[in-house]
């Protein structure tokens, strides 16, 4: 569940890595990241997927629920994860890969925190969040002649955030790892009896 209002978390979802987010045509409050390929079309390698559950079934979650995931039509990122044949995903170190991987893609997500209350820190650490939360900006970033201008402002940006503990981006990490905590028992827990092939 969200910690702020859905809608304007998918809003301020802006990056995965260097990729942007995309608005996911034909459905309300979903975003799609991927690489896109030398002829312009989505690569299919990894796909990072975010969107509003609760919208599209509110008769079946809470109105906030964030659904995070990570898609490939390709095998070899999927096997990368101990994943060949539908059998591996009895195998309890498969959800433990999956988890780690879970985690490890949304460190690499850039959320711009309009939600965050930041007025215990100086006005120039506010100016400069400011400027940071606005996408246009991180477009200029992204596409500056200077490589690693895209990481180092993202570095500079949380290191910013984070003299707020309790920012929104650490308040997501939080909810999901929880929630893989919660999903990792069930995967670890062996069948009461044993089913008959």
């Amino acid at each position: 569940i969200s910690p702020i209002d859905i809608k304007d978390l998918i809003t301020y979802l802006a990056y995965h890595e260097k990729n942007e987010f995309r608005t996911d045509i034909g459905l309300a409050y979903s975003k799609k990241s991927y690489s896109i390929n030398a002829n312009g079309t989505a690569n299919q390698y990894k796909i990072i997927k975010a969107y509003a559950k609760g919208l599209q079934f509110p008769n079946y979650t809470d109105i906030n629920t964030f659904r995070f995931e990570i898609k490939s039509k390709k095998s070899r990122f999927i096997n990368q994860l101990g994943i060949y044949t539908a059998d591996d995903l009895l195998n309890p170190f498969v959800y433990l890969a999956m988890i780690e991987n879970i985690m490890n893609e949304f460190e690499k997500v850039l959320i711009l925190d309009c939600a965050t209350d930041f007025k215990n820190l100086s006005q120039k650490e506010q100016t400069k969040i400011a400027k940071y939360n606005n996408p246009m900006e991180w477009y200029k970033i992204n596409n500056a002649s200077y490589r690693n201008s895209f990481c180092d402002n993202k570095t500079t940006y949380y290191k910013l955030i984070n003299k707020v503990p309790n920012n929104l981006k650490n308040q997501l990490r939080q909810i999901i790892f929880d929630k893989l905590k919660k999903l990792k028992k069930g995967a670890d827990s062996p069948p009461n009896e044993i089913i008959k092939r």
